[in-house]
């Protein structure tokens, strides 16, 4: 990910870390990396409204709130799996729902 924003490795970490937060133009990179907005990357919704885990913490059971803990823990190489796994698993899921409901 540092190779494609063309940032430094330590630069990444720092911010995975909460070291070190991105500057504004660096917002603007991350975002498009992303393909969400500069509000979404800050967690502000459309009314204004700044979402964060913390702040939603309430919603979350305990099972969530661990899973988030643990995931911030690991480096960003086995984040990026856990996230690609999540997705391909997820029109399955669906799929499943979908058939479930039709019977």
């Amino acid at each position: 990910m540092a190779e494609q924003l063309n940032i430094s490795i330590p630069t990444l970490s720092h911010w995975e870390c909460d070291y070190q937060e991105p500057a504004f133009k660096d917002l603007i990179m991350l975002s498009a990396f992303f393909s969400v907005t500069v509000d979404e990357l800050l967690g502000i919704s459309e009314g204004g409204t700044v979402s964060t885990v913390a702040s939603m913490g309430e919603s979350y059971t305990r099972e969530e709130r661990q899973l988030i803990e643990d995931f911030r823990q690991l480096n960003h190489y086995k984040q990026e799996l856990i996230k690609n796994n999540i997705k391909a698993m997820l029109p399955a899921e669906a799929e499943s729902e979908q058939k479930k409901n039709n019977s």
